[in-house]
């Protein structure tokens, strides 16, 4: 493994993008309970958000925050595990597996998948695919 990589994570080609290294970190740092600045200050300020619940239109880094907080208020610390991370020119696909808190005590596994669009060093695009109904037992 090269230095400067996070342990415990599948990667793919490419894994030595640093702003897919830097949302990697933020992320695992959020959801230990850290402050989620660091993850939202990666997005662009016309950064395009979409996730798999359409919920909401977000946008930027507001809507980054938006989000990042939601999952936070709804979830509480939550461990996203890495399968694979594949990064090939400004594209990165992260495929994941994320347990979650479940009314009754247990947790709830999503497998999903993430995209990222990258420019200039920042995310300009973040969409997230999972199957929401999964979500229907968990915390809210």
């Amino acid at each position: 493994m090269a230095s400067g990589r996070l342990p415990g994570l599948g990667y793919g080609s490419g894994m030595d993008d640093p702003t897919v290294q830097r949302f990697l970190t933020a992320l695992r740092d959020h959801e230990s309970g850290g402050d989620p600045e660091p993850l939202v200050s990666l997005f662009r300020e016309d950064a395009q958000i979409d996730t798999a619940t359409g919920a909401h239109d977000l946008r930027g880094r507001d809507g980054a925050r938006r989000l990042w907080a939601e999952d936070r208020e709804r979830f509480g610390a939550v461990r996203s595990a890495f399968r694979n991370v594949v990064v090939q020119d400004d594209r990165a696909a992260l495929e994941w597996t994320r347990e979650v808190p479940a009314r009754d005590g247990a947790t709830v596994a999503v497998q999903g998948v993430s995209v990222l669009e990258l420019e200039d060093g920042a995310i300009r695009r973040f969409s997230t695919y999972f199957d929401p109904q999964l979500l229907t037992g968990a915390t809210a």
